[in-house]
């Protein structure tokens, strides 16, 4: 099935790289508590603000998380976690394509638009998009709806027809439809089984092949 839209919204971890630096960030601050996680039981916060993370799943006071974030997550993450991830098999092959077929490429990520940009600069992707957004350094609680409707402001995209969001978890699903845009749902990320089905998701896809088919 072909799908065309001018405009396509790229989120960013676990849908154009494998972010294996915030899961340790994450693991590096629990382990500070002296709380002991594996691997698998870190990746659900791909997606998800970390705040909220400490909070939900071990019981953090507010000051508590926070204090995890700005003493642990935000140190490790900035001084390597960034630099630690891959580019998803196929990603860059899937953008040199639509931006051949002239889509304008743009991504919206939770991840602060200055670790989003360094991230993009360090990968060589930051070629392919016109347009990067994500949530401010310090803010405690990441929007992802307003993110997507501060894009189609600032971009001056007015005809939502034309638009489509991929991404990997619900969270990118909900923030498309109440923007009132199509959403596009990959399952090579972090998404726990049937979560996209589930958010509504309007395509849902396995590979990057796919969705060059789909969106070329």
């Amino acid at each position: 099935m072909q799908v065309n839209k001018k405009y396509i919204l790229f989120d960013l971890d676990g849908t154009l790289i494998n972010p294996e630096g915030l899961i340790n960030a994450f693991i590096y601050a629990l382990d500070k508590y002296d709380i002991k996680v594996d691997r698998s039981e870190a990746f659900f916060i791909v997606g998800i603000p970390i705040r909220e993370a400490f909070q939900r799943c071990y019981n953090f006071s507010e000051d508590q998380a926070d204090e995890a974030f700005l003493k642990h997550v935000r140190p490790y993450f900035d001084e390597k976690g960034k630099f630690e991830y891959t580019v998803y098999a196929g990603i860059e092959e899937l953008l040199d394509s639509l931006k051949k077929a002239d889509k304008t490429l743009i991504v919206a990520t939770a991840k602060s638009t200055i670790f989003a940009n360094q991230i993009l600069e360090h990968s060589g992707l930051n070629k392919y998009f016109s347009y990067v957004l994500g949530g401010e350094l310090d803010t405690k609680k990441i929007d992802k709806v307003k993110i997507i409707a501060d894009i189609l402001n600032e971009c001056n995209i007015s005809n939502l027809d034309e638009v489509i969001m991929v991404g990997d978890r619900e969270i990118d699903i909900i923030a498309a439809k109440r923007n009132g845009i199509s959403s596009l749902g990959v399952l090579y990320g972090y998404s726990e089984p049937n979560e996209l089905k589930l958010a509504g998701a309007d395509y849902i896809v396995e590979s990057t092949e796919e969705i060059k088919k789909m969106l070329c």
